[in-house]
């Protein structure tokens, strides 16, 4: 018996049939040739592959939350004029936050220094004779090595 198609042609249902069986055949050769299913360790290979580049990603945020938390300070530390300390674990306000010192979960890498260290001798080298100069000295005296 013949059947007319979606498309307007007539085909034979039992010609079809055999073409379909002929076809589903042919795709179970390929994978068993395959081994395991081709489709199945494509889609392994894709999750596989995400979940590396995934991986790397996180390390690379973790590191870089690591080392913005390392140059926010975690609280200040506000000394009276009478010596006595207060902690704010919230930033205090403008003014106060001035005077405070800030506190960070570890220790702030060496700043560079070498800027502050050829101000000074260029201080130094003038012959001024003030209390500046004096101040110059010595914090020059603290930070020469430091470049």
């Amino acid at each position: 018996p013949q059947t007319r198609g979606t498309t307007g042609e007539w085909f034979d249902r039992a010609v079809a049939a055999d073409l379909l069986q002929s076809q589903a055949e042919r795709i179970n050769e390929l994978e068993e040739a395959a081994g395991e299913s081709s489709v199945d360790a494509v889609i392994i290979q894709y999750h596989e592959a995400a979940i590396k580049r995934l991986k790397i990603e996180n390390d690379t945020l973790r590191a870089q939350l690591e080392a913005i938390a390392a140059t926010e300070p975690v609280a200040w530390l506000y000394t009276t004029h009478i010596g006595d300390v207060q902690a704010f674990t919230n930033e205090p306000p403008p003014r106060l936050k001035e005077l405070c010192k800030p506190l960070f979960t570890r220790p702030m890498p060496a700043q560079d220094v070498t800027e502050l260290v050829e101000a000074l001798e260029g201080l130094m080298h003038k012959d001024c004779g003030e209390p500046a100069f004096v101040k110059a000295r010595t914090a020059l005296s603290k930070y020469k090595g430091a470049k």
